[in-house]
C-alpha cells in the first residue's frame, strides 16, 4: 500500500511549447504525458545547488520510469554561455543526464510555470495536475514519497552516492582560432570528497601548451593532447589557466 502524502492540487501542468529544442527525446506536450506522473526539473548546468540534486533526480528516473514516471529537465540558462546548444549538449553527456531535456534559452517554459528558482521541481499526476513542488536542495524523501504516492506504489527510497565538480569559465576567448591564447576556468568540488577531474578542451585549445593552477602558486597540471587531468580536495575551489 502506498504511503499517504498530502498532495493538494496546485494547478495544471504548463506547456513546453516555448522550448527551442529537445535533447534525449522528441518534443513532449502535456497531452502526450497524460496518464504519466511527471517530474519537471528546472536546471542550468553551472548551478551548484542543482548539481547536488542531480543524483536523486537521475535515480528517480531510473527506478520509476517503468512504473509510469517521466522526468523532464528544463534547461533555462543563467549565463550567456549556457544558452549555447553545444555547451548544453556536452554538459548533458558529461553529467549523465539521461532523461528528456527541454531547451529554454528564451525563458518561455520558465515563464509558463511562473518559476523563479534553480533548481525547482514540479510533480504532476496522471491527470496533468501539479500536486507538489519544491525549490532548492533537500526534501528528497518527501519528493520521492510524493512520486510513489501518485504512482500508487510503496517501497524503499533510492540510495545515491553524490559526487560532482562544478566548472565555470571565467575568461573565454571570443575567437579561439584567431590568436586568443588563454582560457581561465574555475572548478569547485561540490560534495566534500577527494575526486579526480578530466576536462576535454575544444575550440582551438587542442594540443594545449601549458596549464597551471593559480591558487597553488602556478603549479603545473598534467595534460595530454586536448585533455587535462586534475585532482581536487574536498570543497576545493581552484582556478586553472590554460595557455597555448
Amino acid at each position: 500500500m502506498a504511503t499517504e502524502v498530502d498532495l493538494p492540487v496546485e494547478g495544471r501542468l504548463a506547456s513546453f511549447e516555448g522550448a527551442t529544442g529537445w535533447l534525449n527525446s522528441p518534443p513532449l506536450a502535456p497531452e502526450e504525458l497524460r496518464g504519466k506522473v511527471v517530474l519537471v526539473d528546472f536546471w542550468t548546468y553551472t548551478c551548484i545547488n542543482w548539481l547536488r540534486t542531480l543524483a536523486y533526480v537521475r535515480a528517480w528516473s531510473d527506478r520509476y520510469a517503468d512504473q509510469g514516471l517521466v522526468v523532464v529537465g528544463v534547461h533555462t540558462p543563467e549565463f550567456p554561455f549556457e544558452r549555447d546548444v553545444g555547451n548544453v549538449t556536452r554538459a548533458v553527456a558529461a553529467m549523465d543526464v539521461r532523461y528528456p531535456v527541454a531547451l529554454d534559452p528564451d525563458y518561455a517554459v520558465w515563464d509558463a510555470f511562473a518559476n523563479r528558482y534553480w533548481p525547482a521541481a514540479y510533480i504532476a499526476d496522471a491527470e496533468g495536475q501539479i500536486r507538489h513542488h519544491h525549490f532548492g536542495e533537500g526534501a528528497y524523501d518527501e519528493q520521492e514519497r510524493g512520486i510513489q504516492s501518485l504512482l500508487g506504489i510503496d517501497g524503499e527510497l533510492v540510495s545515491v552516492e553524490p559526487a560532482g565538480v562544478v566548472v565555470e569559465a571565467l575568461k573565454r576567448p571570443d575567437e579561439p582560432r584567431r590568436g586568443a591564447d588563454e582560457l581561465v576556468i574555475r572548478l569547485y568540488e561540490a560534495w566534500g570528497r577527494h575526486c579526480a577531474a578530466r576536462l576535454s578542451l575544444a575550440g582551438g585549445f587542442a594540443g594545449v601548451v601549458k596549464t597551471d593552477l593559480l591558487e597553488r602558486g602556478g603549479d603545473p597540471v598534467d595534460h595530454d593532447g586536448d585533455s587535462i587531468n586534475l585532482s581536487l580536495r574536498p570543497f576545493e575551489i581552484v582556478t586553472l589557466r590554460v595557455t597555448r
